[in-house]
């Protein structure tokens, strides 16, 4: 994916001002084959300090369990941006274009 061709898309995405406040989600795991493995939602808490937008990430399961996820994103200038969480492999990294927004973490 370029982001740079959704440069032009609407509406505009901020970051900060969409996961300010209460945020709610839903997803699944599929397999290869696009066979549903587990669903889930998601509670999101958006707090900002300065630069920093942190987010507080409650998941339950359709079995059940539940999770905690707690990133820290960081706005770096220039629509870009970097983010840590306890259960993330090094930084992640972000940059939006337009109504676009591309994450990447391990």
């Amino acid at each position: 994916m370029k982001i740079e061709h959704y440069a032009h898309t609407e509406p505009k995405l901020d970051l900060f001002d969409y996961f300010s406040g209460k945020t709610y989600a839903w997803g699944q795991f599929q397999d290869r084959s696009g066979e549903v493995k587990r669903r889930f939602k998601v509670d999101i808490s958006g707090t900002i300090d300065g630069n920093v937008l942190t987010l507080d990430e409650q998941f339950v399961y359709d079995d059940g369990e539940t999770e905690q996820r707690i990133w820290r994103i960081e706005r770096l200038g220039d629509n870009r941006y970097q983010g840590t969480a306890g259960d993330v492999i090094g930084t992640a990294f972000g940059e939006s274009a337009g109504a676009v927004f591309n994450w990447s973490y391990t």
